[in-house]
């Protein structure tokens, strides 16, 4: 995969290795994986220690890998807002900075739904008036699918499905495959 533009450059995503239920041991495992086989450079977020540990059970020698230390983390349960104003170093929040800060072309986070909405919105605005977060509906190297799911629709007001599809449009531009 390349950056937007084709500049030969890789995509640079930055991975919340703190995430979900399974985290640091799942995310940090999925992320060698990728940087192995989507030549794409992968940069975790998380305690060092903890990240360390677990990136010490794979040969990660020559991979495009990084590790960006976190001192905080979001835990389920946390209010997402209250979360990420109290917590600006969290590995959510960094992981989305880092993007603000053009050093990652976008952030992955299989934690809080809502701790990640809150933090695209703060560090990186919406797409007109709905936030949006994305994933690959089938992640493999062969699919170019993906998926779009609105977090708080209920909350806001009625959007023509229209504004909806051109939101996924403009994201899925962003990203190129080879």
């Amino acid at each position: 995969m390349t950056r937007n533009g084709n500049d030969g450059q890789m995509l640079r995503i930055a991975v919340d290795a703190m995430g979900g239920d399974y985290a640091p041991e799942e995310v940090v495992k999925g992320a060698v994986q990728a940087a192995r086989e989507l030549a794409v450079e992968i940069i975790l977020v998380g305690p060092k220690a903890e990240v360390e540990g677990e990136l010490g059970k794979y040969d990660t020698s020559g991979l495009p890998l990084r590790l960006v230390e976190a001192t905080e983390v979001i835990k389920d349960g946390e209010q997402p807002v209250l979360a990420v104003m109290r917590k600006p170093n969290s590995s959510v929040a960094l992981a989305t900075k880092l993007i603000e800060q053009g050093e990652a072309d976008a952030m992955v986070s299989a934690g809080s739904t809502g701790a990640c909405m809150v933090c695209a919105m703060q560090y990186l605005g919406t797409l007109g008036r709905r936030p949006a977060n994305g994933r690959w509906a089938v992640p493999s190297v062969e699919s170019e699918d993906i998926g779009l799911r609105h977090g708080g629709q209920c909350l806001l007001p009625a959007q023509p499905p229209r504004q909806l599809r051109c939101g996924g449009l403009r994201l899925f531009q962003g990203v190129s495959r080879d």
